[in-house]
């Protein structure tokens, strides 16, 4: 893939009993920059090529690995209530093992993801103590905003440099 340009891969199939040999079916398509479709970029851990799992792209086989191929999965199957149609998904979208134009890509993925209509993280199959993670991360989240909530509220009370902000909003502050 050439600079200016960006392929994203497209499910052909959300139905996985409609397709062909029951394979994660997907379509590679190469848009220019300026022409890009809205996308979502998929940020997951690459695991072992042990075990690869075979999809169709473009109606030809590859081998992706297996956390790629339950991601896909899942995404497939996200489809039918999250509306996302094209995926830039870096395993699929360029060639891994031309060293040009993977540094090409690599070099394009700060604006990559920085332009996707959402960014995807995917984590991992769900385990034994997913949901008990999941909650805690959402409590986490929680006390950020109204952590940050208060915090603006705080410091609206004062103007920034006048060396009146109270030491603990000062020390928040330098520790945010």
């Amino acid at each position: 893939m050439l600079a200016g340009l960006c392929a994203l891969v497209s499910f052909q199939s959300m139905n996985a009993a409609m397709e062909p040999e029951g394979l994660i079916n997907c379509t590679i398509k190469t848009f220019d920059t300026d022409s890009t479709p809205e996308y979502c970029a998929l940020s997951y851990t690459w695991g072992s090529i042990e075990n690869a799992k075979t999809i169709l792209l473009n109606d030809a086989r590859m081998e992706v690995t297996q956390n790629l191929w339950v991601a896909l999965e899942q995404l497939r199957d996200l489809l039918l209530w999250n509306g996302c149609e094209w995926f830039w998904i870096d395993a699929l979208c360029f060639n891994q093992k031309d060293k040009v134009e993977k540094s090409i890509q690599v070099q394009n993925m700060r604006s990559i993801y920085k332009h996707a209509g959402s960014v995807i993280a995917w984590l991992g199959s769900a385990e034994e103590q997913s949901d008990t993670v999941v909650s805690f991360l959402n409590l986490i989240s929680i006390g950020a905003v109204e952590q940050s909530i208060n915090f603006l509220e705080i410091s609206s009370k004062y103007r920034w440099g006048d060396g009146k902000l109270p030491a603990q909003v000062r020390s928040h502050a330098k520790s945010s």
